[in-house]
C-alpha cells in the first residue's frame, strides 16, 4: 500500500495479512478473557503494529 503526503514524501505500508489477522484474534481473545479492561492495551499493540508496518520516505528538494 502507498500513498503520497506531498510531491516530497510518500509512505509504504507492509503489513502482513497472516500477522494482522493473528493480532486482532489475541486481541478478541484478551478482551473476553478480562471482560473487556483489556481494551487500552489492545488499542495500544494494535497502534503499535501498524506503527512498526508504516515507513514514511521523504525526499528533500
Amino acid at each position: 500500500m502507498c500513498g503520497a503526503i506531498s510531491d516530497h514524501s510518500h509512505f509504504k505500508s507492509d503489513i502482513q495479512c497472516n500477522a494482522y489477522i493473528r493480532l486482532m484474534l489475541e486481541n478478541a481473545l484478551l478482551m473476553v478473557i478480562t471482560a473487556g479492561f483489556a481494551y487500552p492495551a489492545t488499542q495500544i499493540r494494535k497502534r503499535r503494529f501498524l506503527i512498526a508496518a508504516t515507513r514514511v520516505y521523504y525526499q528533500p528538494d
